[in-house]
């Protein structure tokens, strides 16, 4: 029996000379140490100061510093000498510990870390190490290791007793090793060539550790590289080289990812992933099925915009530079706005914001009357186009500095009330099939702060309209009613004329149509009066 020393030191290692088995000191107990598992071991700093029979939460340190254990089983906690149990006993948060019981006061307590401990012996397939056996003839010393072994990781047992490096036997070359002693016949002799480099220190941490299969662990940290077939679980950190295969998890950057479920900058995503982000910059885009927006699209910088197929706009389209050209049937729900004119189509109330700015070089009007300029839909004083059938209603502070109206001139020369109601807070027009085909709305005011309005009715109706005619005339197919005719009429007259002056040049006054002619008055005639007077009819 192993003959151990007296009052050793936690995490004090004794080799037994007889068997070669080397044990570790727990503070409690002694263990079983192997000498390819981790040496070293953590101690938790005396806490025992802070127990009070009522406080149950401490904070953990080593050498003065904070520790944060990966669970409570990788720690060994005594209290009084009692070890205690993990989850049950005790849990861990982060850097705190806290007991099931509050630890009474005089209570010694002393805590540790435990080392991980691999069992290289059991390993599977020889991926940890390689185990060969040898039986010995007499006054054998040279043994070779099949495969051979890294120097400094080779364990030779003989008979089940380990032998011990440098001292029983020799092992440099990588492929033999030498005993120091000539074994005699029949001894069996056992190597072990560990493949692991270092199987290090505290808390489960291992360095060049390569496994086949399926690995499991709880925290990979400090990694400079990890490779695998496949990862499981949640990944922190950054990955680096080719990702081949589905990442159904979270990912904050992917420089490529064949499937990528979220990714916050990726570059070469295919495939048919749902993608949801918060915005969006790129370059250039294709889509080849339909494109629905919910809030407004913006082009910065475009000649046209080609839409083939469905293009459904929910909120509005905004065109900034050049223009958007439809080909085919373009649906729009509200209106178009653009910088030039305003138009829609279909029944309803149309309801367009009016305010007030400082005129720029956009207005039709721009040096011209009033400095101020109505504003709609941003646009300074656009020239509307409105349909008959439907109601507009220019929403405007009517009782401050400028009301606004209707008119059938762009001076305000004359007034347009019908169909028009004036309020307070808007002014409202119902075009109907006999509105003028053109007004113009403006401040009562002040002048040209306004601009036309294109009703797309059927009459010409307006106050002193001017038909040029240069060049042909206007020829009228039908009856032309009027109170008043200025200037030269050339044809047949039908009912009253009156004429305040005859001119000497006219030819004659040639009235059909009736039976009896009462007079023809003249208040002033100048020149003979020769002519006949003939009555047809």
């Amino acid at each position: 029996m192993a003959n151990f020393p007296d009052s050793p030191g936690i995490g004090s290692v004794f080799v037994d000379s007889t068997s070669g088995f080397a044990y570790k000191w727990t503070g409690v107990v002694w263990k079983s140490f192997n000498a390819a598992a981790g040496s070293e071991q953590k101690v938790l700093d005396d806490i025992s100061s802070g127990f009070n029979n009522s406080t149950t939460t401490f904070n953990l340190t080593v050498s003065s510093s904070a520790f944060a254990p990966s669970n409570a089983q990788s720690l060994q906690i005594s209290l009084g000498g009692v070890i205690q149990e993990p989850e049950t006993d005790y849990t861990i948060d982060g850097t705190t510990i806290t007991f099931t019981t509050a630890p009474n006061a005089g209570l010694d307590f002393f805590g540790i870390v435990r080392s991980t401990a691999v069992n290289l012996d059991f390993a599977n397939d020889g991926n940890i190490s390689t185990k060969q056996q040898f039986t010995a003839t007499e006054a054998q010393t040279t043994f070779t290791v099949t495969g051979g072994y890294t120097v400094d990781n080779l364990d030779v047992y003989r008979n089940g007793v380990r032998l011990r490096s440098s001292t029983d036997f020799t092992a440099t070359n990588g492929t033999t090793f030498v005993l120091t002693a000539p074994a005699s016949t029949g001894d069996l002799l056992e190597s072990v060539a560990y493949k692991v480099a270092s199987v290090v220190v505290t808390q489960g941490n291992f360095t060049n550790l390569n496994l086949t299969g399926i690995a499991t662990v709880g925290i990979l940290t400090g990694l400079t590289s990890a490779q695998a077939g496949v990862f499981y679980g949640p990944l922190t950190g950054n990955v680096t080289g080719d990702l081949t295969g589905d990442v159904t998890g979270n990912a904050d950057t992917a420089t490529s990812a064949t499937t990528a479920t979220t990714a916050t900058n990726a570059q070469g995503l295919t495939g048919t992933p749902n993608i949801s982000i918060g915005s969006l910059t790129a370059a250039s885009g294709t889509v080849s099925g339909n494109l629905s927006i919910g809030g407004t699209l913006t082009y910065q910088d475009v000649t046209n915009m080609d839409v083939l197929g469905i293009g459904t706009f929910q909120q509005g389209l905004q065109v900034l530079a050049n223009g958007v050209d439809v080909t085919g049937i373009g649906t729009f729900e509200d209106r178009i706005t653009y910088d030039g004119s305003l138009e829609q189509a279909g029944g309803g109330t149309v309801t367009y914001a009016v305010t007030v700015a400082s005129k720029d070089s956009t207005h039709r009007y721009n040096g011209q009357g009033s400095g101020n300029a109505y504003v709609i839909d941003n646009l300074q004083a656009p020239v509307i186009t409105v349909t008959p059938g439907r109601t507009y209603r220019f929403t405007n502070d009517n009782t401050g500095s400028h009301p606004l109206k209707f008119y059938y001139q762009a001076d305000r020369t004359t007034l347009y009330t019908t169909g028009v109601t004036f309020d307070n807070s808007y002014t409202e027009i119902t075009i109907t099939d006999t509105t003028p085909a053109v007004l113009h709305y403006q401040c009562t005011n002040h002048q040209l702060m306004g601009n036309a309005i294109i009703t797309q009715s059927n009459p010409i109706v307006g106050a002193g309209i001017t038909l040029n005619a240069d060049g042909g005339g206007v020829h009228v197919t039908g009856i032309v009613t009027a109170t008043t005719f200025s200037g030269n009429l050339t044809g047949n007259v039908t009912g009253d004329v009156n004429a305040a002056t005859f001119d000497s040049g006219v030819g004659g006054v040639v009235v059909t149509g009736v039976t009896t002619t009462t007079s023809i008055n003249s208040t002033d005639y100048e020149g003979n009066f020769e002519l006949d007077v003939f009555l047809f009819g």
